[in-house]
């Protein structure tokens, strides 16, 4: 605040203490002394501008293993730009490569040299999650053109778009609470699920109820049961998985059984008759 005062002053020489007190809400008082004393805080303002710029412009000192970081993180962006994202193994194993490679025999990529590594060039550990990588941008652009046509000539409610998630219903959360400090050890992952497919129109409406597949043909539980009267259209699988026979069997047998007219984004077109 001192040297903006002498700033203003300076400025403006003109100035009244009153007026730069109450711009800088401070005391009459105040301002007179660092007015009294503005040579030295210009000084002092000055020689740590200096000091600050001379540090800035110290010289940095250039790795021993340069070459195998700057090849390392070309190859790890050729990676990701691929949807692959290495681990802490992998991209120590692949140091090593690279260190051959370039004639370094007393390198070894030890788990400080990764830590800095990662540090210098803002990397970080991250979980993967979703499908949308698997999915190229101009492939989607592509699509934005050629839907128009594929579903020319079929009205809104016509049009319908499927998709299956995959339910394990015997897996526990992977967060909990637990006392302090005390260690939290699960058991192995149950691997048991159930699939189910959606069907939406383009207007958003749902005429069919959603399908589960599920490895039993006649699970216990369905006892008893007339399964033509559930809630949902279930199918069996071995390995609870959708195939082919399944889809065609929902989209022949089915859909067209009720006289729906079908187009399918970028699987097929159903008529009465045959899917291609």
């Amino acid at each position: 605040m001192r040297f903006e005062v002498i700033q203003a002053v300076e400025k403006e020489p003109k100035i009244g203490t009153r007026k730069l007190a109450e711009t800088f809400k401070c005391g009459r008082t105040q301002i007179q002394l660092i007015l009294k004393n503005k040579d030295h805080i210009k000084d002092l303002y000055f020689s740590n501008v200096n000091s600050n710029r001379a540090q800035c412009q110290k010289r940095t000192r250039k790795s021993e293993y340069a070459d195998i970081n700057e090849a390392l993180l070309e190859w790890y962006q050729l990676a990701i730009s691929r949807n692959i994202f290495p681990d802490g193994t992998i991209l120590t194993e692949k140091a090593i490569q690279i260190a051959e490679r370039l004639g370094f025999d007393n390198f070894t990529a030890s788990s400080g040299w990764l830590t800095r590594w990662k540090a210098r060039n803002s990397i970080k550990q991250r979980i993967i999650s979703g499908e949308s990588g698997d999915v190229r941008s101009d492939t989607v652009e592509s699509w934005f053109e050629r839907i128009p046509c594929v579903v020319e000539g079929y009205e809104p409610r016509d049009i319908w778009n499927c998709d299956e998630t995959g339910l394990f219903w015997r897996a526990l959360p992977d967060k909990g609470l637990a006392v302090k400090n005390q260690e939290c050890k699960g058991g192995k992952e149950s691997k048991l699920r159930i699939t189910a497919l959606f069907f939406v129109n383009a207007l958003g409406e749902s005429e069919s109820p959603p399908i589960v597949i599920w490895k039993s043909e006649n699970p216990r539980c369905f006892k008893g049961i007339d399964k033509s009267k559930l809630p949902v259209w279930y199918y069996a699988q071995k390995k609870s998985w959708m195939n082919s026979e399944i889809l065609h069997d929902i989209l022949i047998e089915t859909i067209t059984s009720q006289e729906i007219s079908f187009a399918a984004y970028g699987q097929c077109r159903v008529s009465s008759t045959k899917c291609c």
